[in-house]
């Protein structure tokens, strides 16, 4: 071997020649190894081991293990490979072994609501979760506790809706009907028309938001004659303010007062009673002054007593130039004196009269018009004399003073009779005047009569339709009402009710413009159950209760009163048409004692204006309480939209305004849903008439 030659190395497992180009390894008990003898040496990944060998198993993440640490691997049950448990995890299910893979590719159980598959990886993760116990999938149960299913509020069942015939919905038609009507979705074209009205006003309202809930579209066949026929039943109401009526007290104590002190001096007779004087053409003036006349009869003098139409200026005049001119006759003072004198005790300086009777039928629509009997402006007209008497006072009061009695002196002349001959003669004719206000406090009442009140007669109409509900929802956001699209995932959620359920509107429209409305209440008709029975029983249909909800109104807030009781005028005309078509025996209208977000309850409102055509009374009344008897009412059956809800602030039903529950119920043999609700009213109420004119 030549002295410059390196011996060849072999390695110590192999015991092959390791080239001279090539690595030397050293691992465990070999100090010389080639590279392929070390790349089968694997260290084992157990914890705190660091061994290095050749035979070691293989975990299924790729990691190796000596036979000491081999205990810590587990089989998987579906694929077979090994799991390190010390440093991954295992799923243990229903007695098998998953690793990662498997447990995520396996499933646990089916979700019972929607019946996905939920894995074991998810099952054995979430283990003592509510979902997982219940057996479902989290999104479901995260659902469930914001979104209800109307099973749960099912506590009943029936064989079907007596509205049943009446519903409309696409392909859900008897052979018998399908004979009936057109070909496809199997409706008429009038319903197909209605339905789609309905259809398309449904996903514009409730847009994505609407995927998210079950529902059952379908529409009921209703209107102001029944069910099963559309129509609407048009009529109108006359919409006073009570204003009217506090200003008719005004004036009529205004033109009839005739204490002096609501006289005014006047140039030409001395003094006037200026409201009698603007209203002289509603009056009949009767003149009381004795010796009244001097050439005629006793019974020609006592007709010509009787002024009718115009105040008594000519008499004032002439009564006025009979005592001048015997003054002027006089030859002295002392017999002017004398003149004077026997003239205020025999008759009085003054002649007297005073309205005998007024025509308050046409004062009344002198109000309403807002016009004088000579056709003026009837607010500009009283606003003059008001202030003319008002200032009169004041610079009486003024000139009278608190306690000079010289300026008492001069207040009184001023109002003395124009031809007293003397300061005492003066100070007897003179009087003392005050304000119109001072005499009759309704200066409030008359500022809003000159702004606020209304005479006007409104158009009404009772019925629905799907175009109308579209419309009312619209009037519903304007006014701010919780049935529009603000409020769709909460109070107005099932607003679309009206679609299916028994209720009508009655909307009322602007006078000028009777395409929109200015105002809406949702009619329920309702059956009484019996007193002595709770629970699901039927109700006795004998009488049928109309119960409109709360009106919400758009302007006109002074006159709210007054189209409350409209309300009921307009239904009182209607009531009776209902009554027949729904086999009633009799018909009755109610109003409720409480209502949602506002003080005061319909039967105030009612019971505010003042209405002398509207009686109102209890229908039971309870003894201990002086109050009326609770009564327990329900409507029919129907079909609903919705089959699921929002958990919170939302219903089952249309909006409870008044307090109204629901009922829910299985559907034993109906083509159209497999559900019913039908509303109660379990509360306080009075009976509302209208009184025949």
């Amino acid at each position: 071997m030549s002295k410059d030659k390196i011996p060849a190395v072999k390695c110590e497992r192999c015991e092959e020649n390791i080239p001279e180009s090539a690595d030397i390894r050293s691992l465990g008990d070999f100090d010389i190894l080639c590279d392929s003898c070390a790349e089968d040496f694997r260290q084992c990944f157990g914890p705190q081991c660091e061994e290095l060998g050749t035979d070691f198993v293989e975990s299924r993440n790729g990691d190796f293990y000596c036979d000491s640490c081999q205990d810590n691997l587990v089989e998987c049950d579906d694929c077979g490979q090994l799991t390190d448990t010390y440093n991954y995890s295992i799923y243990e299910h229903d007695g098998y072994s998953y690793c990662d893979d498997c447990a995520t590719g396996n499933c646990a159980y089916e979700c019972h609501s929607c019946g996905c598959e939920v894995s074991v990886y998810t099952s054995v993760n979430c283990e003592g979760y509510d979902f997982v116990c219940e057996e479902m999938c989290e999104d479901c149960y995260e659902r469930r506790s914001r979104i209800s299913h109307i099973d749960s509020a099912v506590d009943t069942s029936i064989d079907k809706s007596v509205l049943d015939g009446a519903y409309i919905k696409p392909n859900s038609w008897t052979r018998r009907e399908l004979s009936e009507v057109s070909e496809g979705n199997g409706l008429t074209e009038a319903q197909s028309r209605e339905y789609q009205s309905f259809s398309k006003f449904f996903n514009r309202f409730y847009a994505y938001f609407g995927d998210g809930y079950e529902s059952q579209k379908m529409i009921i066949k209703k209107g102001a004659f029944g069910y099963d026929r559309w129509g609407w039943f048009e009529t109108s109401v006359q919409i006073e303010s009570e204003l009217n009526e506090k200003v008719f007290t005004m004036l009529d104590y205004f033109i009839t007062d005739n204490s002096p002190t609501m006289y005014r001096p006047h140039g030409k007779f001395g003094r006037y009673q200026p409201f009698a004087f603007a209203f002289a053409k509603l009056c009949q003036f009767y003149i009381s002054s004795d010796n009244w006349g001097d050439a005629e009869t006793p019974s020609e003098i006592e007709e010509k007593r009787y002024i009718k139409g115009r105040y008594p200026s000519l008499e004032l005049i002439d009564y006025k130039k009979l005592l001048a001119d015997k003054l002027a006759d006089a030859p002295n003072k002392e017999a002017r004196d004398n003149i004077y004198g026997s003239f205020d005790i025999e008759n009085g300086v003054w002649l007297r009269f005073y309205v005998d009777f007024i025509d308050r039928a046409k004062l009344r629509q002198c109000i309403k018009d807002r016009k004088m009997p000579d056709g003026k402006c009837l607010i500009k007209t009283v606003n003059k004399l008001i202030t003319q008497h008002v200032k009169s006072a004041n610079q009486f009061h003024d000139l009278y003073g608190d306690s000079d009695d010289e300026e008492s002196v001069k207040a009184f002349t001023s109002t003395a009779h124009p031809l007293a001959p003397s300061e005492f003669e003066k100070l007897q004719s003179a009087y003392r005047i005050k304000s119109c206000w001072h005499h009759y406090n309704y200066e409030s009442f008359w500022n809003k009569y000159c702004t606020n009140s209304i005479n006007v007669t409104i158009p009404a109409r009772i019925g629905f339709d799907a175009q109308a509900h579209e419309k009312v929802v619209a009037f519903n956001d304007r006014v701010g009402a919780c049935q529009g699209s603000s409020y769709k995932e909460t109070l107005g959620f099932n607003h679309i009710s009206m679609s299916s359920n028994p209720h009508l509107y009655l909307i009322f429209y602007d006078p000028e413009d009777e395409t929109s409305i200015i105002g809406r209440s949702a009619i329920r008709l309702l059956w009484k159950r019996s007193s002595s029975k709770n629970g699901f029983s039927e109700p006795e249909k004998d009488t049928l209760y109309i119960a409109p909800s709360r009106l919400y109104l758009d302007g006109y807030s002074h006159g709210k009163n007054q189209f409350y009781s409209g309300m009921y005028k307009a239904l009182n005309e209607w009531k009776d048409v209902i009554a027949e078509r729904l086999g009633a025996k009799e018909v009755k209208m109610i109003a409720y004692h409480r209502t949602r977000h506002d003080s005061y309850s319909m039967r105030d409102y009612v019971s505010n204006a003042n209405d002398k055509k509207i009686a109102i009374s209890f229908e039971e009344t309870d003894p201990n309480y002086n109050e009326s008897k609770v009564g327990k009412f329900v409507t029919d059956w129907f079909y609903p939209i919705w089959l699921e809800k929002p958990q919170e602030e939302a219903y089952w039903g249309y909006y409870p305004d008044e307090y109204q529950g629901y009922e829910s119920a299985y559907v034993d043999s109906s083509v159209y849903s497999s559900y019913a609700t039908r509303e109660t009213y379990n509360g306080h109420y009075s009976l509302i008439e209208v009184k025949n004119e």
